[in-house]
């Protein structure tokens, strides 16, 4: 039996707290019935990003260099790109803090080869916790932290609200049309809404001081021009407005494991 080939893009920098967590959701994409093959853009990390993902064969690493900026035209050209040309049976374009899961993610999609799905839409969970989470094989981290509230992206006609369109067939999608931080898509094929997989952002959801702390950060290496367009600007807010947003956020979540 031919196994179903799954091609995974990402782009990071310094990325070595996300990525255990993130990998745990990627090794899940390898079974008896599938392959993946994971594409890492490295944005000249300077941490130890490089030496965990040196761990896995199944990880190949590309470099690009932004001059130390964040610059999201330059990601969006490669979330746009990158994919092209491939022949896998599904792609899937995400951040690092950016993954899918669903109890038969396997089944979903060679049901969905099947039926001749194009891109999927899903519904979109950001993490929201108290504390950082320690890192343990084996444990998922939406199954660490549990908490999670119903995060908005993009709103079509017949659909309602749902995440990212990050998970398409490549042979049928010719073009994504993704918009900077890929919260819309226009693809050039028809898009599916799958009640059974989810999209779980970390979104920096373990406690407030540490989101104050990411965003400072990211604000830093924002790209000048795209600060003066209004661009993340949210990067730059007061601490006590990230502080009151991450609180209110708390107090929409859910357990996300009781719906899992």
């Amino acid at each position: 039996m031919e196994k179903l080939k799954i091609e995974l893009y990402t782009c990071g920098f310094n990325e070595e707290f996300q990525l255990p967590f993130a990998i745990d959701y990627w090794k899940r994409l390898i079974t008896d019935e599938s392959e993946l093959k994971v594409i890492y853009y490295d944005n000249c990390s300077t941490d130890h990003s490089l030496e965990i993902l040196s761990k896995y064969d199944w990880i190949e690493v590309k470099q690009f260099d932004t001059g130390g900026e964040m610059n999201e035209q330059i990601l969006s050209f490669i979330r746009n790109n990158c994919w092209k040309g491939s022949k896998a049976d599904w792609c899937i374009v995400v951040d690092v803090d950016e993954v899918f899961y669903s109890k038969d993610f396997i089944g979903e999609l060679k049901r969905m080869k099947k039926d001749l799905v194009g891109a999927v839409a899903c519904d979109w969970y950001a993490l929201c916790g108290d504390d950082v989470p320690v890192y343990k094989e084996g444990v998922l981290l939406h199954q660490q932290i549990g908490k999670a509230y119903k995060q908005y992206i993009n709103h079509r006609e017949g659909f309602g609200d749902y995440g990212k369109i990050q998970l398409f067939n490549p042979k049928m999608a010719i073009d994504m049309k993704y918009s900077m931080g890929m919260h819309y898509a226009f693809p050039s094929c028809p898009i599916v809404y799958n009640t059974n997989i989810i999209q779980i952002h970390f979104d920096k959801g373990y406690g407030y001081q540490w989101k104050i702390q990411k965003r400072r950060e990211l604000w830093k290496r924002l790209n000048p021009k795209l600060k003066s367009m209004g661009v993340c600007a949210e990067y730059g807010w007061e601490e006590e407005k990230i502080k009151k947003e991450y609180l209110e956020n708390q107090e929409k979540s859910i357990n996300l494991n009781l719906v899992l």
